[in-house]
């Protein structure tokens, strides 16, 4: 499918705003790349925190859900249960080291099929045939899946077309389960931009090598309007370097400075433009900290415009109201080798601000 005809399909989105739908800049047989617009995000989510009531220390992690679940179904079954699924699980928690059992969906399947007659007899009269094994697979795994989801007290999960990537899904027509479209790194929600996903596990294996490579494969250059900048207003500078280490804040989902315990990151910027609206910096992370340029932005000066976390004035960022307001920052630029030709590849996106 080409690009031309993702725009002539575009009516698979009509039902969403126009200022929150993606729009694919090119799409190969291994790489499509979008530009996400801001406040979308770019994968799926949860529509709502997990209950902020409940005590960190009493949360389960999503391994110990899984084993908790595993092991809620070793309670005796019924022999005139007529729920297969339930008595094939019983049995199978009985029988194996619950640890062993994979969380995935796929290699859940493997597992299955290379364990099912330690569950289900070959005599057995209900037991699946060959052709059917991956669809019951498919079925016990989703049992045990809806069983830790609700001990994780997880919250209902975004719709598809409140991300980029299920955008994306919708856009290609394909399912979300198959190997065919593979999510290579984020923008934060409130960031607009450019971004690229893999279509291949051979595509993805080799952008996601390319981004943990500390010799410069990936480059990418973002604008930010901000309203002071000292460096340039004190000092006179045109560009520099901020090196200032960060880690995760007590006050989540924040990030702080932290010069004892933090990870070296560092940003390089220039002045692009300064006027009456503010002043524009373009900005090179060379490393890839959660919320770096926002972090680092608003300990030099006074932050992004629109920043509803750091900064001299955050505002409140209200998602049922996106007109009022929005971060100023936007992934303008993506460069990487191909994964086909191993070549540097560059993709713009024009900011709108």
């Amino acid at each position: 499918m080409s690009v031309s005809l993702i725009a002539h399909d575009s009516a698979r989105l009509s039902r969403i705003p126009c200022e929150r739908r993606i729009r694919v800049l090119h799409l190969d047989s291994s790489i499509v790349i979008v530009e996400k617009p801001c406040n979308l995000r770019s994968v799926p989510g949860n529509l709502h925190a997990v209950d902020s009531n409940q005590s960190p220390r009493t949360q389960k992690t999503s391994q110990e859900a899984w084993i908790a679940a595993l092991e809620s179904f070793k309670e005796e079954i019924d022999i005139d249960h007529d729920d297969l699924i339930d008595q094939w699980l019983s049995r199978l928690a009985k029988s194996c080291n619950l640890a062993s059992i994979p969380r995935k969906s796929k290699p859940f399947i493997r597992y299955w099929e290379r364990n099912r007659y330690k569950v289900v007899s070959k005599v057995d009269p209900n037991s699946p045939g060959d052709d059917d094994v991956e669809t019951v697979a498919k079925n016990v795994y989703n049992r045990v899946l809806k069983r830790q989801r609700s001990l994780l007290n997880l919250p209902e999960a975004t719709a598809g077309e409140e991300s980029a990537y299920g955008q994306l899904i919708m856009l290609l027509d394909i399912e979300q389960d198959d190997d065919n479209l593979f999510v290579v790194h984020r923008l934060d929600c409130e960031t607009s931009g450019v971004m690229v996903f893999a279509r291949t596990c051979r595509a993805a294996s080799f952008l996601c090598k390319a981004w943990r490579t500390p010799n410069n494969q990936v480059s990418k250059k973002y604008l930010a309007c901000v309203k002071r900048w000292p460096p340039i207003e004190e000092e006179s500078k045109t560009e520099g370097i901020i090196e200032l280490p960060l880690s995760p804040s007590h006050e989540r989902p924040k990030w702080k400075v932290d010069h004892l315990n933090g990870k070296k990151s560092t940003t390089l910027w220039w002045l692009r433009s300064k006027g009456p609206e503010g002043i524009v910096l373009e900005l090179a992370p060379l490393t890839g900290r959660t919320h770096q340029l926002r972090v680092h932005l608003a300990t030099i000066g006074g932050g992004i415009e629109g920043d509803s976390l750091y900064g001299d004035n955050p505002i409140k960022w209200d998602p049922s109201n996106l007109t009022g307001h929005f971060l100023h920052l936007h992934a303008e630029k993506l460069s990487f080798p191909h994964p086909d030709t191993n070549e540097m590849t560059e993709f713009f996106s024009r900011v709108n601000w």
